[in-house]
């Protein structure tokens, strides 16, 4: 982290109303999704426990625990594009709610992208980890 004083982490990055802990500046954490609020870009280190990227050091973070899984967060539907560095054309969309199989990924521009398979691309803004190892039985892979 980007400080020398502690800080603190919140619940949820949509409406960070509630502080779950404090953590020591100037530490290094791992990061397990990225997710973009408001033109903020927030880092999740644990479950309900997220960190905003202004208290972030000037490096890229890395994502060290990849997800082979992800739940789409958006009421409704979200967009899939076939390139994440030009994010201009959507191909296909997925409803909320659901779990996918993430077959690769690429961070662009501070935010990770997830392809779902037959290169249609999520944003990490959309979507949370739900799992870090294979579940065939709730896996929707994109065929």
């Amino acid at each position: 982290m980007n400080t020398h004083e502690d800080i603190w982490l919140w619940n949820n990055p949509e409406n960070p109303t509630v502080r779950t802990q404090k953590i020591a500046g100037n530490t290094n954490w791992r990061v397990t999704a990225m997710k973009l609020v408001d033109g903020v870009i927030w880092y999740q280190l644990a479950t309900n426990a997220w960190v905003n990227g202004k208290y972030t050091g000037p490096q890229t973070p890395t994502l060290t625990n990849v997800p082979k899984v992800v739940k789409v967060t958006t009421r409704g539907t979200a967009w899939l594009f076939s390139d994440p560095v030009n994010p201009n054309v959507h191909v296909s969309t997925v409803n909320g709610g659901s779990n996918f199989k993430v077959v690769s990924y690429k961070l662009v521009d501070g935010l990770y992208w997830y392809d779902l398979g037959r290169n249609e691309w999520i944003s990490s803004q959309y979507v949370v980890p739900t799992s870090f190892g294979e579940k065939k039985s709730i896996l929707r892979q994109r065929k």
